[in-house]
């Protein structure tokens, strides 16, 4: 039991065998609980809090809840749920009870548990709802709201766990809510930041992120397709350095600034390029010079992604003082490995430079959607991340590099949100498609090898019929023989 993965898998092994004795198997509780992965993800961030006190929005039957408790042994958990009746949450996510008794509601349900648990004076569960009256199963019933009064009443809470209704202004009202009732070095964790409600969440913490600019965001890879969930915290992340995270990202880093620097060239013909980092200078070394006076484009990767949040505006004014355009290297606040320590959504930096007196224009991800193609060839550019999904051109309003880009429509803050949200969403079923791609190979092949044993059982079974069809001849024929012989 000294191995924490070990002593994590006993604890809900134990948990889910108190729902078995309650008629409840494991196969009926986990279709609405965290999967193995997000188990995992969910006790050691809840273990590493050191939290005292715990808040979670959406309790269902109790599992994670029960999971927080058992990681963090000292702490108090209240939990809020809508406590509505089993039958009504499983028909609102087509489950299946499995003979389960589905007339009790959800709470009844987790308290019985947390009694034969032993928990019962550790987990509080709270019926209403947390910021919201309305729910998944009965959107058109709405409950009491219990939230506010809750974090009066028991917060600040060091941990928060939010995995309540994933409709995006309902994640925007509980993460509002619970970053109100969060205490100074606490942590807000989400489920389904990736997945089937991920594009919801998401553009719910981009709303919280242009809001709170002392809030950052982490989650998994896009590529780790069943860990969904992400944190909120006000403090920086560590990403690795940009040259590693583009080696990682992209894999053929030269045939990224290949690309990068036609579409430049082919865009800003006599201009002259200015380098800000190593990347940008693998791009610039592929552009020829410009004569004097030549219009300047500042190229950079790295500049702002790592800046604080309230000193980003600065360095977006320092990058763009006396450039007639930049090539602005953005990341999309979030995924590990790929985001920069402080990465801000896209809307958020296009505003910025509107402010600035420049359009911004969405060129560079479109311009490598070809060579970046889940079906693409071996000659493609590995995109498997959102490292630099958001890089943008901005170009000064009136300027002399404007009539380049006169026919192009600008972005703007509302198309920046939209456009982000459905790149990440192609990004996870690029993702997807990668990793099921193997799997349906194997598939593919079953199918060719069963089609191709059919094809040999169906040609056996013809030579047969040929040969039972001779002999039946040769019988009718012998029949007709002996029949003449006799007469």
């Amino acid at each position: 039991m000294d191995d924490p993965a070990s002593h994590r898998r006993a604890e809900l092994t134990r948990i889910l065998e108190v729902y078995e004795a309650l008629g409840y198997p494991r196969a009926t509780v986990t279709q609405w609980s965290l999967p193995a992965t997000d188990v995992a993800d969910l006790w050691a961030l809840a273990a590493r809090s050191g939290a005292r006190r715990v808040l979670e929005v959406g309790s269902f039957v109790g599992t994670s809840a029960f999971l927080m408790a058992q990681a963090l042994p000292g702490a108090e958990v209240h939990s809020v749920d809508p406590n509505l009746p089993l039958d009504v949450e499983f028909t609102a996510m087509g489950a299946d009870g499995r003979g389960a008794d589905l007339s009790r509601r959800t709470l009844e349900v987790a308290r019985l548990a947390a009694t034969r648990l032993g928990l019962e004076s550790r987990v509080h569960f709270h019926e209403g709802g947390f910021a919201v009256g309305s729910t998944f199963a009965l959107d058109d019933v709405p409950v009491s709201v219990v939230g506010p009064e809750i974090c009066r009443a028991h917060g600040p809470f060091e941990f928060v766990f939010v995995d309540g209704l994933h409709f995006e202004d309902a994640v925007v009202a509980d993460l509002r809510l619970a970053l109100s009732a969060l205490a100074p070095g606490g942590t807000v964790a989400l489920h389904d930041c990736v997945g089937y409600w991920g594009s919801h969440v998401r553009r719910a913490v981009a709303r919280i992120l242009e809001e709170d600019d002392s809030l950052s965001f982490e989650h998994a890879p896009y590529g780790d397709l069943l860990r969904a969930i992400g944190t909120l915290s006000r403090h920086a992340r560590k990403p690795s350095a940009l040259e590693q995270r583009a080696e990682r990202c992209f894999g053929d880093v030269r045939g990224l600034s290949e690309h990068v620097a036609r579409l430049l060239r082919s865009t800003f013909a006599g201009a002259h390029f200015e380098p800000r980092d190593a990347l940008a200078a693998a791009v610039a070394s592929h552009l020829r010079g410009a004569a004097d006076g030549a219009p300047r484009v500042v190229v950079a990767f790295d500049a702002i992604d790592g800046v604080e949040p309230s000193a980003q505006g600065a360095a977006l004014r320092a990058l763009t003082e006396g450039a007639d355009a930049v090539v602005l290297g953005l990341t999309p606040p979030g995924e590990a490995g790929a985001a920069g320590a402080w990465s801000r959504p896209l809307a958020q930096q296009v505003a910025r430079l509107a402010a600035m007196g420049f359009e911004c224009h969405d060129l560079v991800t479109p311009f490598l959607e070809p060579y970046t193609h889940a079906f693409g060839g071996g000659s493609a550019i590995a995109r498997r991340t959102s490292f630099l999904l958001d890089t943008v051109v901005a170009v000064r309003r009136d300027g002399r590099l404007a009539p380049c880009v006169s026919t192009r429509t600008p972005l703007d803050a509302a198309g920046a949100r939209t456009l982000s949200d459905l790149r990440l969403q192609l990004l996870f079923a690029a993702c997807s498609y990668a990793d099921v791609r193997p799997k349906y190979q194997q598939l593919h092949d079953g199918a060719a090898a069963l089609r191709s044993e059919a094809e040999r059982q169906r040609a056996e079974a013809l030579r047969l019929a040929d040969i039972v069809a001779d002999w039946s001849a040769w019988r009718v024929h012998l029949g007709r023989l002996r029949f003449l012989r006799r007469h």
